[in-house]
């Protein structure tokens, strides 16, 4: 579902969803639309604890999750670690 918002523009719908869906199961397609929903209305603080979410699973070396965060992370201007 949150993929679906993504699909159709609505990246404040797909973080609301993803607060309502907290204990769901994660899985790596979740991570990748979360990144994709901050990237979209530039929700860095918010991007920054997924990713922090991302680290703790061991999922930041999965190819798809990876390039989710840099887009995430490159959107607003941020190529550099503040």
């Amino acid at each position: 579902m949150i993929l679906g918002h993504m699909q159709c523009g609505q990246g404040q719908n797909a973080l609301i969803l993803k607060n309502a869906t907290r204990r769901c199961v994660v899985k790596l397609c979740y991570f990748c639309g979360v990144l994709n929903a901050c990237a979209s209305v530039i929700a860095l603080e918010e991007g920054r604890i997924v990713h922090d979410k991302i680290t703790k699973k061991g999922c930041e070396f999965d190819v798809f999750v990876g390039s989710s965060l840099v887009d995430m992370y490159a959107k607003p201007g941020n190529t550099k670690d503040d």
